[in-house]
């Protein structure tokens, strides 16, 4: 038999678990009431969009327009997303919803449907599953946090099937969750565009935005799709690429406040987010190692002169031209993004003309390709008589020509970080702008 100092300690530790247990109350209870109060802002949402959808229905013809949402459509399968916690102490919720369940399972089943549950948390997981014999499972998940994050919900969302209504989440949020890479349609394709298309889309994968490309054409301001952007509010942020030193394009966005990154930098580029790779550096480095395998007269196809890096790798060849004894010649009538029957017939002509040049840097795997085949058309030899030296995106041009001398460009790097860059510029405008800039390697392949 206990004694009175058991009994003391049992009433002791009864009365503390007892504390413990209305504490715990009071926290679920005040979590169940700002979910309340949250799920009550948002009825006057609900009950705007219906009366909404009630206004259209009674103005339009619904029989000669295709309207998605409120056509009929035969469902077969419905499945049921039941939510309880992971452990007790929530009251009757777990039962509440556990019963639930079951009713609209009854329900429906009753009805000729095939149901299936997504179930989340542990009591109904295990509830269900000792009764799996009248319930199909198709998933389930434990040990989620208090408040799930982004990869969490996702992969609920997958597995249900779940797809967000972009105009809904426009007229929710204000937002599109669309970013639009804006790039012109006479870029070098084989070394870079798509390249960095599909790695802005590698940045942009595990998040809520989607990425689209907006392209203008050669006969089009550059300005129209960036007008178009702004104006119509078709997405949260843009991306930009080909920056000129003034970009008008830039300034626009700036002042407007629209959320942009550039690849590539403008003379203010302190006040946005950009991503660069240093073009002056890759001119200087060029230059150095040519001079070190002994050439000494160096042609160079340079971008368009209109954008900032073109003026970089200029600067950089000269400067790097002048410290090493080496004569430089700028390509006069022709850049890197000239067709290539074009670039192969001028340089062709250079190497005829000039039969000192002994080296040909380019700033494009086309342009470098055109050099290789004028450089052969010439009679000479690559990595022989003559040098050929390129910025590339990918490593192709070691299997077109393996004596060609290249610096890789890792625009895999620049996607992914000009995503995040846009995505910080919409959800905090107010941090500082990402900027990066990628310093090439001293060594070339």
């Amino acid at each position: 038999m206990a004694n009175l100092k058991d009994i003391r300690d049992r009433i002791s530790s009864v009365k503390n678990t007892r504390k413990i247990t209305e504490a715990m109350r009071l926290v679920a209870a005040a979590k169940v009431r700002r979910a309340q109060e949250q799920v009550l802002r948002s009825r006057p949402f609900a009950d705007r969009l219906a009366r909404i959808l009630e206004n259209l229905q009674t103005r339009m013809q619904f029989e000669s327009v295709d309207a998605p949402l409120l056509e009929s459509r035969d469902v077969s399968t419905i499945t049921l997303l039941a939510v309880t916690g992971d452990r007790g102490l929530c009251g009757g919720y777990n039962a509440n919803i556990i019963k639930r369940t079951e009713l609209r399972y009854a329900e429906l089943t009753g009805q000729g449907y095939a149901v299936d549950l997504v179930l989340i948390g542990r009591k109904a997981i295990t509830y269900f599953q000792n009764r799996a014999d009248r319930y199909t499972i198709r998933a389930t998940f434990t040990g989620l946090e208090q408040v799930p994050n982004a990869a969490e919900a996702g992969k609920i969302a997958d597995e249900i099937g779940y797809v967000p209504n972009r105009a809904g989440v426009r007229l929710r949020t204000g937002r599109t969750n669309v970013i639009s890479l804006v790039m012109s349609t006479e870029h070098d394709l084989m070394s870079h565009t798509a390249r960095l298309i599909a790695s802005v889309a590698g940045g942009l994968r595990h998040t809520p935005f989607h990425l689209i490309v907006t392209p203008f054409f050669p006969d089009q301001d550059p300005m129209d799709p960036v007008r178009y952007i702004v104006e119509t509010g078709s997405a949260d942020a843009v991306i930009l690429n080909q920056i000129q030193p003034n970009d008008p394009r830039v300034a626009y966005l700036m002042e407007r406040n629209f959320p942009f990154a550039t690849h590539g930098r403008t003379i203010g580029s302190d006040k946005h987010p950009y991503y660069v790779f240093d073009n002056k550096a890759f001119g200087v480095i060029a230059v150095q190692q040519l001079a070190a395998r002994g050439r000494k007269n160096i042609f160079v196809i340079a971008p368009p002169g209109s954008q900032t890096y073109a003026q970089h790798i200029i600067a950089g060849v000269r400067e790097s031209g002048q410290a090493n004894g080496v004569e430089v010649k700028i390509a006069d009538g022709i850049t890197s993004d000239t067709p290539s029957a074009e670039a192969v017939e001028h340089v062709r002509k250079a190497l005829k003309d000039q039969p000192k040049i002994d080296a040909i840097v380019t700033a494009s795997t086309s342009s470098a390709m055109a050099a290789v085949a004028a450089i052969e058309q010439h009679g000479a030899q690559v990595g022989q008589e003559v040098d050929v030296f390129s910025k590339e995106a990918m490593p192709f041009l070691k299997l077109f020509r393996a004596d060609t001398l290249t610096i890789a460009e890792q625009v895999n790097s620049a996607g992914d970080f000009l995503a995040r860059a846009a995505i910080q510029a919409i959800r905090r405008p107010e941090d500082p702008p990402m900027q990066e800039l990628e310093v090439p390697s001293q060594d070339a392949g």
